[in-house]
C-alpha cells in the first residue's frame, strides 16, 4: 500500500508540478545542464529574460535537416527536457502534431516551462491531443506561474478573449504586465492595445514605443497608426515619425502596415498622392493574403490608378477579398473614403 501511495504521489507531482526544475541561470525552467548539441543550433532557444525581439521574423526550422539531428540528440540525452521540447518544436513545425505533443508532454511533466506553454496551445487548438480548454489553461498557467513571459502573454490573451478562461480585461492586463515588466515585446504591445481600447492613449503610446523599439512589427504598426489617428496628450504629433514606424513594420513584411502605407499614398495624406506607390504597397499586403489590401488593389485595377485598368485583375482581387470575408465599410466605395485604422 505504501508503494502504491508513493507512486500516486509521484504521478501527481509530475502532473501538477509540485516539484519544478528551475534553471539557476534564469530562475525559470527554460534550460537544463545538458551540453549544447547540433539540435540547439538548428532550433532557437525559448525566450528568457533579457532577450529582445529582433527586426526579423523568427527563423523557420529546416525540419528535414533538424529532425534526425534532434532525434539523435534526445536519444543521447534522454533526460534533457530542453531537447525533448526542441524535438517537439520540430515535429510541431513539420505538422506531426501527435509526436510534437508527446515530446512536449515529457518535458512539461518535468516542469519545463516552454514545453508547458507549448502543450497548452496544443490543447487549445486540438493539435495532437483532444481539444480541451481546461487542460490548455492549466498548462499555460503552470508556465506563467514560473515567470515564462510568452505563457503569461498567452494567459492574458485567454482572459481578454474569453477563451479557456472567463473574459476579464483586468486579469488580462495583469498577466500582460507581468510579461511586459520582463521587456517581452508582444506583452508590451498587447498591454498597449488594452490601454487604447480604454482610450488611455498616453499609456498605449508608451507601451507601443517600448515594443516598437525592440523591432516588434505589430507595435511599430500600432504606434504609427496611433500617431495618425489620435491627437492628444502623450501621443506624438510627428506624422513623419508615424510613416517611419509604419515603414519599419512594412519592411518586415507586416501586411497591415503595408496596407496603411498603400492608403496613405492613395489618399495623398502626408505624402504626395502616388498611385504606383499605393499599388506597390497594396500588392505586397495582398500577396500575403491580407483581405483589405486585396480589395484595395482590386479597386486600383478597376479605376486604372497606379496600374493599367484591367477588369479581369480587378475581379480576381475583389473576389479573393470577398472569399476572405472582407466587406468594405457601408457608403465607402472608394479607397480614399476608407479610414486609416487606429489599430490592426
Amino acid at each position: 500500500m505504501k508503494v502504491t501511495a508513493l507512486s500516486r504521489t509521484g504521478i501527481l507531482c509530475a502532473i501538477f508540478l509540485a516539484c519544478l526544475a528551475v534553471s539557476p541561470r534564469t530562475g525559470l525552467a527554460t534550460d537544463d545542464a545538458t551540453v549544447r548539441t547540433d539540435c540547439d543550433g538548428l532550433v532557437a532557444d525559448p525566450w528568457t529574460p533579457g532577450d529582445k525581439i529582433g527586426d526579423t521574423a523568427p527563423r523557420r526550422i529546416d525540419t528535414r535537416k533538424a529532425l534526425p539531428i534532434c532525434q539523435a540528440a534526445v536519444a543521447k540525452f534522454p533526460d534533457s527536457q530542453r531537447l525533448h521540447s526542441k524535438l517537439g518544436k520540430v515535429y510541431d513545425q513539420a505538422q506531426r502534431f501527435g509526436e510534437a505533443a508527446a515530446e512536449y508532454q515529457k518535458a512539461a511533466q518535468a516542469g519545463y516551462a516552454p514545453a508547458q506553454s507549448a502543450l497548452g496551445i496544443m490543447y487549445l487548438m486540438g493539435r495532437g491531443v483532444p481539444q480541451d480548454e481546461a487542460q490548455a489553461r492549466a498548462w499555460v498557467r503552470m508556465a506563467a506561474d514560473q515567470g515564462f513571459a510568452p505563457a503569461q502573454t498567452n494567459l492574458g490573451l485567454m482572459f481578454e478573449r474569453g477563451r479557456a478562461a472567463p473574459k476579464d480585461d483586468a486579469q488580462a492586463a495583469e498577466w500582460f504586465r507581468k510579461a511586459a515588466d520582463q521587456e517581452f515585446a508582444p506583452a508590451q504591445y498587447h498591454l498597449g492595445r488594452l490601454s487604447a481600447k480604454d482610450r488611455r492613449f498616453r499609456e498605449a503610446a508608451d507601451e507601443f514605443q517600448k515594443a516598437a523599439e525592440q523591432g516588434y512589427a505589430p507595435a511599430q504598426n500600432a504606434l504609427g497608426a496611433l500617431i495618425l489617428s489620435v491627437k492628444g496628450p502623450g501621443v506624438p504629433e510627428d506624422e513623419t515619425q508615424a510613416i517611419g514606424w509604419l515603414r519599419r513594420a512594412a519592411d518586415q513584411g507586416f501586411a497591415p502596415a503595408q496596407n496603411i502605407l498603400g492608403l496613405i499614398y492613395e489618399q495623398g495624406r502626408i505624402v504626395p498622392r502616388d498611385g504606383a506607390q499605393a499599388a506597390q504597397w497594396f500588392r505586397r499586403a495582398a500577396e500575403r493574403g491580407f483581405a483589405q489590401a486585396q480589395y484595395n488593389l482590386g479597386l486600383l485595377y478597376q479605376k486604372g490608378l497606379g496600374v493599367p485598368k484591367d477588369d479581369a485583375q480587378a475581379e480576381a482581387w475583389l473576389r479573393r477579398a470577398k472569399e476572405r470575408g472582407y466587406t468594405p465599410r457601408a457608403g465607402a466605395p472608394l479607397i480614399g473614403d476608407e479610414a486609416i485604422p487606429i489599430l490592426e
